[in-house]
């Protein structure tokens, strides 16, 4: 991934002004803030996507708006209990919206920035592929 251009380079390390070999500088606390603002932002991607369930939830919603839970149940070869609580967690995250469509209940992203976000983490699991290979918490 190449991030020439679109991170803050106020808050890249600068390798030709600190006295230890150009190894860096310190940090303005403008950056630092930034920085931690977006951590935390990002932090809401790895909740929303924490789960694999949800995050194929948020891709079908993106890629096939209004499907209904059941037709996510289907896909993800889950009760529509479990579709339904997932769909739940996602839209009190603000990343999916739920319209009645008589009995039915259709999903939706709940906005183009957040399909925009979905269409771009989509792009970068495509390009990464198998990084390396994953490990249970707590294994070495």
């Amino acid at each position: 991934m190449n991030l020439t251009g679109t991170w803050p380079l106020h808050a890249l390390p600068d390798s030709a002004s600190t006295p230890s070999g150009g190894r860096g500088r310190s940090i303005t606390a403008h950056a630092a803030a930034a920085t931690e603002r977006t951590a935390t932002l990002a932090s809401a991607l790895t909740d929303a996507f924490g789960n694999p369930k949800r995050g194929q939830i948020l891709f079908y919603a993106a890629s096939a708006p209004g499907l209904s839970i059941g037709d996510l149940s289907s896909l993800l070869g889950c009760s529509v209990s479990l579709a339904s609580q997932y769909v739940a967690q996602l839209e009190h995250q603000g990343w999916l919206a739920v319209i009645s469509d008589g009995r039915r209940r259709r999903v939706r992203v709940a906005d183009e920035s957040r399909r925009l976000a979905i269409e771009t983490l989509r792009t970068m699991a495509d390009e990464l592929g198998p990084m390396a290979p994953l490990r249970a918490v707590g294994e070495r």
